[in-house]
């Protein structure tokens, strides 16, 4: 066996002189009052993180402000505006609360509904609409830009919510002659035929200041140059054709099998490939870093301490540990993955018990935050329902994911209301006595979130949930009252009008028939 390589990160960036000057060029655009977004596609492990952080650290030293939000993966479409309202936080602490607040200027009711943490007037409504809170993101960032140049890093947006998506796909129109660049990544191998995304990237293509740039995988020679960084001396021939075959030229995976590699004796699947650095930590790291995949992307030291529930000292030194083993990496005042796919292979490894026990802790622990008020309350009681839901807790998950649909409602975040309603959907027959826990029955359920389906633009969806709240009422008989009928009937003819169907107008005369008439 030939050793390659000791350290464990790549020290040079290697093969991205054409994506890197991409960037500048879009930033340069930026810089002289052309607003510029550039989308920066690629597969997972293939460097786009990398890429962006070298990009963003050069901007920063050439006096531009960088500014980065992160989307939240829950397992369906992600929290609404996660990675703006990370944005936003970020910020402000560059900012300070003051300054951000008067840079938003008449947008800062809709501002301070997407961050409940800014201080409120006592005359600003709690909610606000959608196009207000567009508009208030898209002028803060015009008016923080007149200071200096502004780029905005929008990153994993294949796990980005449909608020998100359609706020940037407004901001790229509106900008005007805003120095900003916006930055988004995302996997292109997480693009399903139907993934949402898709759809945003072909309408964003036909936008003239809209670029588009892949990050490919490296070729061998690329690949030598990187395992020549990593070990400090050229390895041999043999060492990188193997090497090269086996990671395919993405990078994390050179990293992966440069110190590893002899072979013969590597795993063969990608898990295992991806578990050998963790199976070399020690029994507690490897306990906290189990802990870690189950929170999310990235878990804030606080939380962490509190699920954890270990003596502090403890807890620092297997992080430590874990972030020196480069699995984990320091994220603000959180960690992460060093890769995503380090976090999906560990919790895929996970035993039944241990992973509903795992989730439970998050969730308890995130309920008690609630209580306490710390945290934003709609992602705290979103993330809440999603643990509770992967702890098989059906009464906790159904009543959480009730509240967090409320919340999202409120702030018309109509997509993440759709999908804890159909939470609760799912769960309506394993929660004993639900309609007494909801405050409301079955049809008003499906009523609800054919609503929010509808507000969310899902509105074949909708429709099939009207009809099967209507087929319920109807079967009830006597016991649903005919105006509640009525609403029923009058919303599906307003589906089958948005879809272009026939019918809208008979269901419509049906649903009047229905209203008794005036005493």
């Amino acid at each position: 066996m030939v050793t390659v390589a000791l350290a464990v990160t790549s020290p040079a960036m290697v093969g991205r002189d054409e994506q890197l000057g991409g960037l500048r060029s879009a930033l340069a655009s930026a810089t002289s009052g052309v607003p510029v977004t550039v989308v920066l596609g690629g597969e997972a492990g293939v460097g786009k993180t990398r890429l962006v952080t070298e990009f963003a650290a050069e901007a920063e030293r050439d006096g531009t402000r960088v500014i980065v939000g992160q989307s939240v993966n829950l397992g369906g479409d992600g929290l609404a505006y996660a990675p703006i309202t990370g944005a936003l936080r970020e910020l402000a602490a560059q900012l300070g609360t003051d300054a951000l607040l008067a840079a938003a200027g008449p947008g800062r009711a809709a501002l301070t509904s997407l961050l409940p943490d800014l201080p409120r007037r006592g005359d600003e409504p709690a909610g606000t609409s959608q196009g207000r809170v567009f508009e208030a993101v898209t002028g803060l960032l015009e008016q923080v830009a007149a200071d200096r140049p502004l780029v905005l890093v929008l990153e994993d947006l294949h796990w980005a919510d449909r608020a998100t998506r359609q706020l940037l796909g407004f901001a790229v129109r509106a900008l005007g002659s805003a120095r900003v660049l916006v930055v988004g990544t995302y996997r292109s191998d997480e693009l399903s035929r139907d993934h949402p995304l898709r759809l945003l990237l072909a309408e964003l293509e036909r936008v003239r200041t809209v670029h588009r740039i892949d990050v490919p995988r490296l070729t061998e020679h690329e690949v030598a140059e990187q395992l020549t960084a990593l070990a400090g001396a050229r390895p041999p021939a043999d060492a990188v054709r193997r090497i090269h075959a086996r990671s395919e030229g993405v990078p994390f995976f050179v990293e992966q099998l440069a110190d590893l590699d002899d072979g013969t004796t590597l795993p063969e699947s990608l898990r295992d490939l991806l578990l050998v650095r963790v199976e070399q930590l020690s029994e507690d790291s490897q306990r906290l870093v189990r802990l870690l995949a189950v929170g999310n992307d990235r878990v804030g030291h606080d939380l962490l301490a509190a699920v954890a529930a270990v003596d502090p000292d403890a807890l620092d030194r297997t992080l430590r540990e874990a972030v020196s083993a480069n699995v984990l990496r320091v994220d603000g005042d959180g960690y992460a993955f060093r890769h995503a796919l380090v976090r999906e292979a560990v919790h895929d490894d996970l035993l039944p018990g241990e992973h509903a026990r795992l989730h439970a802790l998050y969730a308890a622990t995130l309920e008690r935050r609630l209580e306490s008020g710390a945290g934003p309350r709609r992602a705290v009681t979103a993330e809440a329902a999603h643990h509770w839901f992967c702890a098989h807790e059906h009464e906790k998950s159904f009543a959480a994911s009730l509240r967090a649909a409320a919340e999202a409602r409120s702030l018309a975040a109509y997509d993440e209301a759709q999908r804890n309603f159909e939470r609760a959907l799912e769960l309506w027959d394993q929660v004993p006595g639900a309609a007494e826990k909801a405050g409301f029955d079955h049809v008003e359920l499906l009523a609800r979130t054919a609503s929010a389906a509808n507000n969310a633009g899902e509105v074949d969806r909708a429709r099939a949930l009207v009809e099967a709240a209507l087929t319920e009422a109807r079967a009830a008989g006597d016991a649903v009252e005919p105006s509640r009928l009525a609403r029923l009937i009058g919303f599906r003819a307003l589906l089958l009008s948005e879809l272009g169907l026939p019918g809208a107008t008979d269901e419509m005369r049906r649903a009047l028939e229905l209203i008794p008439p005036d005493p």
